[in-house]
Formats: structure tokens, C-alpha cells, sequence
């Protein structure tokens, strides 16, 4: 919902919620408000207490005092504000906004995190980089025992001192804060969110597969900054991914790949079927605690000032008596039997439904039974939640407000019953599959008939696949490759399963499963470590990798444009790229895979080198011009022309050179140093001297003095030869600003005079 707004307008929005939170919280220390807003003699106030009603507390009135609104607040509207985003907005709209994690950020944004020492092995080299949870180690295996065990005892210490103690409830929170604070010190990237914030399984459960106005983040293009993704803005002010790969599956790039991954596994079974027993079994504590409904509806509960000791006072009270159990084992006892109760109940859920659908996989049966789990709970919750403040209005607003629960509660059944993993699967290669359709020489939009290859959904792409009029065996094979090779860079796929996994674009294709293995073998020659098993790949490696070498880029980038030599620039940045690799936490081989990439043809510092050239094509058939065209040649409003020309080419050389002195002898490398050679000649003998031949190659310096015939073979970055091939348009435009410029000149060079 929220993933494709602006980083910079949410950075501002957490501002303001965590500002918001922190007043909240601070209110619970010092609050001169809540004690006017609450006063009896306030009839104005739609919190003030009524001395008159007696709400019952274990067979005693509770005393109708002022109270602090600040825990009301949090846990009737904060809380329940909170469900309902995750259910509707999806996990991506609360993790963009959640003010925690802004806070957990904090030793980040200082640079004070702690980062450990790595030896190279093999050159002996000593770099520190930040540290993560090790996704071998115990929690890394555990985390999400860990979340559920920190959620379960949260929920005591609410209802033990948390709920009606305003200190109580500071206290807890601040200390909330500070764990978080604390894992955002030791570890790397988002890891108190992955590994121990107590809402994370919340936020699992409600948002499931997918919220119900969540994005599609599986059909997105590679590197795309998606859902809740940890994101930054570069220098140049785009938006960019800042994932550092501290989880994988990660539910912020993907929430629905994580749910199927982990649809099965144990901890996932205890989070959907007991979490509507311990959400159950939270509300139903308050009546078999007091006795009695009005105790919870009437939002008693939220100003009962109970002193330490009553922990150890009767914690349940049923039919008028006070059952002896300490309320400090009543509450988890009360918390543990229901979670039991409803964990096993939801497997008799799963027999229910296999029995009424006998032809679904176990696994279809599975996703069903855990989206009715939640559609239940959701309902559930906002019986009780919020209820107490929900009172206070008009008895027509509760029911509008009812109504909309209700109405989107169903609107996210509908949505979410009807998906399964295969076609979960089949739409994250759509986008593949589109991208490489898109690469043919068709025009699509002639060809569908005023629409483009975007506007198709999913089954039509696969549809337009398998009838596409000349599209022979070489072109679907092609096809067929790109999308295989995108699946396994991004760890879609695994060489072992990648023939079960594109089984539907094979069918669609027509490509057997000879040629299958064929254009594997093809991949494996090109890029042997592309199906290296003992690498385990996966999109969030990925992000990390492409993250870290965009900023390379625009460092490299950055440097061409300073017009420095390359070796000194390189050294001034050295900090600068050290940050990076600590942050990103690259390997020594990694650097060196990142480097390769970025020294490709296709990288961002040859399309700007392409950019460049066309610029300086530009600029010198305006000074071919301005040798031709004018009447009067020797005038000096033309010469000023010509100087302010030869200025701009200068400019661009430089560029050029610092360039080819990145690219060192790259075939590359050796059009570019012909093309400027051919586009500039005079600037080129000028700037070529001593210290300049001394920064690039030699091959590069004879490239340059001696420039070779210009190919007209479109494959390559060469352009033909402006002096030889002046376009008409240029021209005219060339003409046209002179003359503009003449008539801009022309006064005030006669007032020089």
C-alpha cells in the first residue's frame, strides 16, 4: 500500500509517529493533562470518571478517581490501529511507519554499531565489518520461538502491571526501547524486527500472504526497491535498496515468497492455530478475572492502580468466588490452556476441511484453514479491542465502524482463499518472462492492438507465449534462457529443482526437458558460478550485492565528473568505499564479482560514457558549423561561439579520459578512446600530454593518436563521424542559436567597443 511512497515523506511520517509515541510514553512519568480531561467535574469530557457507577472488581466497586489516559490510549487505540493496518495496509504499510524499528535505527544512523574483525584467509588482509545473526546459529534457527516466548510473556506483563499502572506501563515500554536500541547496536540492518520484536509474529499472522491492499512484490523487476523493504536515497536523490541480507526469506522484500516457504514448518503452525487461542484466552482473563464484562467494556481496567502485591492476590473470581490462585500463575496458565486448545483445534480445522474437499493438496488445505484461522481472529480481536473507547460514541458510528470491519474482513477472505503457491510461482515468472519477450524486435503494441506487453495479466503473457506468430524454436529457447538465468541469480531456483520449477514456461514454450538441461549447460559454461551448488543464492544476497555496487557507481561516476586522476581520486574515496563494504558486508570475492559486473559493457559507467559521446557528436558538428556556415567567420561574436564550443569538448574529453583510465585496456574501452579520437581530434592532441599518457594504457594513448575508420555495425558504441555526416536538423538548430545568440551579443559587444 505504502511501498511506493517516497523514502524522504515516510522518513518524515516516522518522525512524527515516533515524536507522538515518545510523548505518550513520557506521559506516563509526568502528565498535568489527563488529570483535568478524567476529572469527574469535567461534564465536557467523554473520559471524565462517574463517581456514581460502580464497576466491579472481583465483587468490589473500583474507586472513580482521575486517571492518566496514557495507557488507554496505547492499548485501546494504538494496538487495535495497529491489527487493523496489518490486515488492510499489509505488513508493508506498519513496518514503513512502525516507529520501533525507527528507533532500533539509531546506532545506525550514529555509526556506532559493532562491526568484528575478518581475516582473509588467503591475502592475510584485515577488514571489520558490521556484524548479523548468523542463520546457522540457535537463534538463527529459533527466532521465531523466540518472538512468540517475548509476545506470550508480553502479554503478562500487560495484564500483570502494564494495563491500569501508568508507571507500570512507562516502564514496560521504555524498556521496550531499549532492547530494541540494544539488538540495533550488535547487529546489522533490521535485525531487532527480524529476530526479536514481539509484533513480528503479530504482523505475520494478520498479513498472511498477503494484506489486502498489499503490493505484488513478486512480480516486480529484479533490484526493485519493494514493500517495506530497507531502503535509502544516494546523493543524487533516488530511492535505492539498503537491504544487507540479515534475514532470508525476508518478509520486507517479499511477504508472500516468506509464507510459502514457511507454510509448513513448525513454528508456523503454532503461530496460526494458537494464536486465536492466546488472543482468546487475553480478552476472556478480564471477565475470569473480575467476574463480571463491565470490568473490561467499561475500560476499568485501564485506570485500576494496583500496587506489586496483588500479583500474589486470587486471580480468577467465578460464580461470586475468588478462585486461590495467584493472579502471577493465573495469567499464564489462563494464556497457555487456550493457545493449547486452539493449536489443536486448528489440525481438527485441516480435517474438517479435507473432508469437504478431498481433491485439494494437504498444502492448498493447509493455506485455507490458516486464512479462515486469521479472517476468525481479526473478528474476534475487534469485539473486544478498542471496545471500551468505541462506547463512548454514538451507538450508529459503532455500527458503521462494525460494518467496515466486516467489509474488509471479507473483501481479504476473497482474496487471499484463492491463492496457493503454484500460482504464487507462475506470476513471480511473469515479469521474467515478460522481460525477455519485450528483448524480441516486435511491435507490441501493433501487435496487441493498441496495448502494450505491460497491460497483460498473467495467464495472457503465458498465452501470448505459446501462439506468438514467428516466434521459432531459437527465439523461445532464448527466452526461455533469460528467465531460467533470472530465476537463479535471484534464487527463485536451484540448478536441482530449476526443471520443476519452470515446468509451466516449458509447457508454454514448448521446450522439452532435453533442451532444458542444454540451456543449462550453456548457463553453467558462460557463468560457472551461477550453478555452483555449494553457493546458496538468494534475492536478498542479491539486493545486497546490487545495493553495494550502485554505490560504486555513482562513486566511479562521481570521480569522472571531479576530473581528478583516477589513482588519486580512488585513494581520497578509499574511506568512502570501506564504509560500504562494511555496511553491505562484502567478501573479499565478492568485491572482486561486484567489480567485474560494474567494468561490464552494460554497466552504468559505459552508458555514460555512451551519453557522453553523443553529447561531444553534438558539439562537434556545431563547430563544424561555425566553420562553414557564417558569412563572416574572422567576426568576433563567432569566435566567442567557437571558443564557448571548444570549451564544452575540453569538458567532455576530460571525462572521457578518466573513463578510459577505469577501463584500462576493455575492448570497450578501445571504441570509446576511437570515437573521441574521431569526434575531437584537435582537443584530444591538446590534452594528450605527458601526465595524461602516463594514467592510461599505452594501447589506449595509440588508439587515441592514431584513430582507426569508423564501422557502421550497429552492435557497437561507435557514432559516424560528424565531420563527414552533418545532420540537417543539428545544423538548423545550430543556425537558429547563433542566430539568437548574435542578437544577444551583438549590443553588448558593441558597448566593449
Amino acid at each position: 500500500m505504502l511501498s511506493r511512497v517516497p523514502e524522504n515523506k515516510m522518513h518524515l511520517v516516522r518522525w512524527l509517529l515516533t515524536v507522538g509515541w515518545v510523548i505518550l510514553i513520557l506521559s506516563a512519568f509526568y502528565d498535568p493533562i489527563s488529570p483535568i480531561l478524567t476529572a469527574p467535574d469535567n461534564l465536557l469530557s467523554p473520559v471524565r470518571v462517574h463517581p456514581e457507577l460502580c464497576i466491579l472488581e472481583q465483587g468490589v466497586c473500583l474507586p472513580q478517581i482521575s486517571y492518566a489516559l496514557g495507557p488507554r490510549i496505547f492499548w485501546g487505540i494504538v494496538i487495535p490501529a495497529g491489527v487493523l493496518i496489518l490486515l488492510v495496509g499489509g505488513h508493508e504499510t506498519w513496518r514503513r511507519i512502525c516507529p520501533l524499528y525507527f528507533l532500533s535505527q539509531i546506532p545506525r544512523k550514529l555509526g556506532i554499531q559493532r562491526k568484528r574483525k575478518k581475516t582473509n584467509t588467503e591475502t592475510g588482509a584485515v577488514r571489520q565489518e558490521l556484524v548479523g545473526v548468523d542463520a546457522q546459529s540457535w537463534l538463527g534457527k529459533n527466532y521465531a520461538y523466540v518472538q512468540l516466548a517475548l509476545l506470550f510473556l508480553g502479554l503478562n506483563i500487560r495484564l500483570l502491571v502494564a494495563d491500569g499502572t501508568a508507571l507500570g506501563f512507562g516502564i514496560f515500554m521504555v524498556a521496550t526501547i531499549a532492547a530494541a536500541i540494544t539488538v540495533g547496536y550488535f547487529f546489522k540492518g533490521r535485525s531487532w524486527c527480524q529476530y526479536f520484536c514481539p509484533m513480528a509474529p503479530v504482523q505475520v499472522f494478520y498479513t498472511s500472504n498477503r494484506g489486502l491492499l498489499g503490493s505484488n512484490a513478486h512480480m516486480s523487476p529484479p533490484a526493485s526497491v519493494t514493500q517495506s523493504m530497507c531502503r535509502s536515497v544516494d546523493v543524487h536523490g533516488k530511492e535505492k535498496s539498503a537491504c544487507v541480507s540479515c534475514q532470508s526469506p525476508c518478509l520486507d522484500i517479499d511477504a508472500e515468497r516468506t509464507y510459502w516457504a514457511n507454510l509448513d514448518r513448525p513454528e508456523q503452525l503454532l503461530l496460526f492455530y494458537g494464536y486465536f487461542g492466546l488472543m482468546l484466552g487475553f480478552f476472556l482473563y478480564y471477565y475470569l478475572h473480575s467476574g463480571n464484562w463491565d470490568y473490561y467494556f467499561s475500560g476499568g481496567w485501564s485506570h485500576h492502580e494496583r500496587p506489586p502485591s496483588s500479583m500474589l492476590e486470587p486471580g480468577f473470581y467465578i460464580a461470586g468466588r475468588a478462585i486461590p490462585i495467584p493472579e502471577i500463575i493465573a495469567v499464564p496458565l489462563t494464556l497457555g490452556v487456550f493457545t493449547t486448545a486452539s493449536y489443536w483445534g486448528g489440525f481438527g480445522l485441516e480435517k474438517l476441511i479435507k473432508s469437504q474437499r478431498q481433491q485439494w493438496t494437504d498444502q492448498q488445505v493447509r493455506h485455507v484453514s490458516y486464512v479462515i484461522t486469521v479472517f476468525l481472529s481479526f473478528n474476534v480481536f475487534f469485539i473486544f479491542a478498542g471496545r471500551p473507547n468505541l462506547k463512548m460514541l454514538p451507538g450508529w458510528l459503532e455500527l458503521v465502524f462494525n460494518g467496515f470491519l466486516m467489509l474488509v474482513s471479507v473483501l481479504w477472505l476473497n482474496r487471499n482463499l484463492s491463492r496457493s503457491k503454484q500460482l504464487y510461482q507462475r506470476e513471480s515468472l511473469t515479469g521474467s518472462l515478460r522481460r525477455q519477450l519485450q528483448k524480441l524486435s516486435i511491435s507490441w503494441t501493433e501487435f496487441l492492438e493498441g496495448r502494450s506487453i505491460e497491460d497483460l495479466n498473467t495467464n495472457e503473457v503465458y498465452v501470448l507465449a505459446k501462439v506468438l506468430p514467428g516466434f521459432n524454436r531459437q527465439s523461445r529457447l532464448q527466452v526461455y534462457q533469460g528467465v531460467l538465468q533470472e530465476a537463479v541469480t535471484e534464487g527463485k531456483a536451484q540448478s536441482a529443482n530449476s526443471l520443476e520449477m519452470l515446468q509451466d514456461i516449458r509447457a508454454e514454450l514448448q521446450v522439452t526437458t532435453e533442451e532444458h538441461y542444454q540451456v543449462l549447460t550453456k548457463l553453467g559454461i558462460e557463468n560457472p558460478a551461477l550453478l555452483d551448488p555449494t553457493i546458496q543464492r538468494s534475492r536478498e544476497d542479491q539486493l545486497r550485492l546490487d545495493s553495494y555496487q550502485r554505490g560504486l557507481e555513482v562513486l566511479m561516476l562521481d570521480l569522472v565528473a571531479s576530473h581528478t586522476p583516477i589513482e588519486q581520486a580512488l585513494q581520497q574515496k578509499q574511506a568512502q568505499i570501506n564504509l560500504m563494504r562494511q555496511e553491505y558486508g562484502i567478501s573479499t570475492a565478492e568485491q572482486e564479482q561486484v567489480l567485474l559486473t560494474l567494468f561490464h559493457p552494460n554497466s552504468a559507467l559505459l552508458t555514460t560514457s555512451s551519453k557522453i559521446l553523443g553529447k561531444l557528436q553534438i558539439w562537434s558538428t556545431r563547430q563544424k558549423s561555425l566553420t562553414v556556415i557564417p558569412p563572416q567567420p574572422q567576426a568576433e561574436i563567432y569566435q566567442l561561439l567557437q571558443s564557448i564550443v571548444s570549451e564544452q569538448q575540453r569538458l567532455m574529453v576530460v571525462q572521457l579520459f578518466n573513463i578510459l583510465e577505469m577501463l584500462a585496456d576493455e575492448p570497450a574501452a578501445l571504441e570509446i578512446a576511437n570515437t573521441t579520437s574521431i569526434l575531437a581530434a584537435d582537443i584530444v592532441q591538446e590534452l594528450l600530454d605527458v601526465g595524461t599518457k602516463k594514467r592510461l594504457s599505452h594501447q589506449i594513448c595509440e588508439t587515441l593518436i592514431h584513430q582507426k575508420p569508423v564501422t557502421t555495425d550497429t552492435t557497437k558504441t561507435v557514432l559516424l563521424n560528424p565531420l563527414d555526416n552533418l545532420d540537417a536538423t543539428i545544423l538548423n538548430d545550430t543556425i537558429t542559436q547563433i542566430t539568437q545568440l548574435n542578437s544577444q551579443l551583438l549590443p553588448m559587444m558593441s558597448l566593449v567597443e
